[in-house]
């Protein structure tokens, strides 16, 4: 067997799944009061509801909730996403009851 062939076949490969790896997670916004769910989530543009944000997360994903009551039940499909309180305002969500697939992280 060729070892340097062989290295040279599987390098290009190895480093685009190191790409790939390397990809940056996503950072959403979320604001009951100024956003609306046809904006990209962004910091200037927020979502309006924290299902929208959660519709679209992927793993690695954050989302920041600005202050505000947030009268919704959220459905998170994807694993190893983050909700947290917009600094320096924190978020008030209306219940804390969650089913148990609908754990949080």
């Amino acid at each position: 067997m060729n070892h340097p062939y062989l290295l040279k076949r599987l390098l290009p490969f190895l480093l685009g799944l190191s790409a790939i790896s390397n990809i940056q997670a996503a950072t959403y916004y979320v604001s009951v009061i100024s956003g609306s769910d046809s904006n990209n989530g962004s910091i200037n543009t927020p979502f309006q509801h924290i299902q929208q944000a959660a519709n679209v997360m992927v793993a690695g994903d954050v989302c920041n909730v600005r202050a505000g009551l947030y009268r919704e039940t959220v459905t998170v499909k994807a694993s190893n996403i983050t909700f947290q309180a917009y600094n320096p305002t924190p978020a008030t969500p209306a219940t804390a009851d969650r089913s148990p697939s609908q754990g949080r992280n």
